[in-house]
């Protein structure tokens, strides 16, 4: 994630779409308190191991490396950020989570590895807010390590799961200096990775004729496209950073997941679902 680029799609999108203006303005402190938090998790990152012979490699990390009080009181901050920044229910969410045993020094990484492995809930805590919590803290964490991972990474790499998390991508997008091919990123750790152009994104099927696409009617979207398999009913966007460059404009492909909702919605009413949802549940 770079955050300087983050930042000024999002200035541009916010003059292009007043829809989105509110999701944007919410989504830009977060990455705010992304970017400041990163020099105060007292993590020496350098020192971390940071291997893809092990399966799930940061995962790993998590359990044995970066010690609970760091991964504690990032949840801690993040809770406090919210009160001050965040809606009205999130704002009371908040207040709820920061009691909550599940978040302390001594439950934090079962908490944190269970939800991310297994999907397991925390009591008295909203799934909507627990998700927002997560894909908010665990990039703090786990991003330094995966930009790392991704020079590891050999030429004929594709998967489906992110190699370094084991988690899927939520969005794509065509890189224009690697010649307009295809990469996923990882809305836990923020990495990224290549993948075949006409492959789904969520289960890997190559047959044309279950697995397509569509180009939103929208002019300002013209940079989008939506991949959609009909075998698993599941759907991924794709940003084409080539277009944008062309029009003048910053590709930041997590910012753009978020300013397109109505492109959720009307594939939802159709009966598909998204590979993964973003921060906010959709």
């Amino acid at each position: 994630m770079n955050f300087e680029t983050a930042f000024r799609r999002i200035k541009e999108l916010k003059r292009e779409n007043s829809v989105a203006k509110e999701i944007l303005d919410l989504y830009q402190n977060i990455l705010e308190f992304q970017r400041t938090s990163f020099e105060r998790t007292g993590i020496n990152y350098e020192e971390l191991p940071a291997s893809l012979a092990v399966e799930k490699p940061l995962i790993q990390i998590i359990e044995k490396e970066i010690k609970s009080e760091n991964i504690s009181k990032l949840f801690e901050d993040f809770f406090e950020f919210i009160s001050l920044f965040g809606t009205p229910q999130m704002k009371e969410s908040a207040k709820k989570a920061k009691g909550n045993r599940y978040f302390s020094p001594e439950k934090v990484k079962e908490s944190l590895t269970g939800y991310l492995l297994e999907g397991k809930e925390i009591p008295d805590v909203p799934p909507e807010f627990l998700r927002l919590s997560v894909l908010s803290v665990t990039p703090i964490l786990l991003s330094p390590v995966s930009k790392r991972l991704q020079e590891q990474l050999t030429e004929d790499f594709e998967s489906t799961n992110c190699p370094y998390c084991g988690s899927k991508a939520l969005i794509g997008y065509f890189k224009k200096e690697k010649e307009g091919k295809r990469f996923l990123i990882c809305p836990v750790c923020y990495g990224e990775w290549p993948i075949k152009r006409d492959v789904c994104a969520n289960c890997g099927n190559e047959d044309l004729e279950e697995h397509y696409y569509f180009i939103p009617e929208s002019k300002e979207d013209k940079h989008l496209r939506v991949d959609i398999c009909n075998k698993c009913k599941h759907y991924i966007k794709t940003v084409d950073e080539r277009v944008l460059s062309d029009e003048g404009k910053t590709c930041s492909p997590l910012v753009e997941d978020l300013a397109t909702p109505y492109i959720d919605i009307r594939l939802l009413e159709e009966g598909y679902e998204k590979a993964t949802k973003n921060l906010f549940g959709f």
